[in-house]
């Protein structure tokens, strides 16, 4: 027999603009905030994960994917258009690096022992190259 799941709750994260998508948000839960990708706006936006309140906007291009890194306290967000990933200190909501990509990141995924992040990137529709995998070595940064 499959098992249910209910709804504990729901809040409405920034209601006064409706423009938002949220795609993929991060959690710390530790914090009791959440990281959220916007593919609408600018920004990802940090949120109280009890009220939804935003307690802070973090200046990025628009965003499709959020993995958050407690080992290191990091927050890794994709900008697909930008071809870029913003590495954002998950204390001080401060941008610390910005990694360049040749093409357009997507989806993320950390290794076990959070010192790799893996990457997928997808080519330009009209390019003629293979889609790929980033590895990266966050020891670096």
């Amino acid at each position: 027999m499959a098992k249910t799941s209910q709804v504990l709750s729901r809040v409405k994260v920034d209601p006064s603009e409706p423009k938002h998508y949220f795609l993929n948000i991060a959690l710390n839960t530790a914090k009791g905030v959440g990281f959220i990708a916007d593919t609408n706006t600018a920004d990802v936006l940090v949120v109280q994960l009890d009220s939804g309140k935003i307690v802070h906007r973090v200046p990025t291009p628009n965003s499709i994917a959020a993995v958050y890194n407690p080992a290191r306290n990091e927050v890794y967000v994709t900008h697909r258009n930008a071809r870029q990933i913003s590495v954002i200190d998950a204390n001080t909501y401060s941008l610390k690096h910005i990694i360049k990509t040749a093409a357009m990141p997507n989806s993320m995924v950390l290794s076990p022992d959070s010192k790799t992040l893996f990457v997928s990137v997808k080519q330009d529709e009209k390019a003629n190259k293979a889609d790929y995998v980033l590895k990266l070595d966050l020891t670096q940064f």
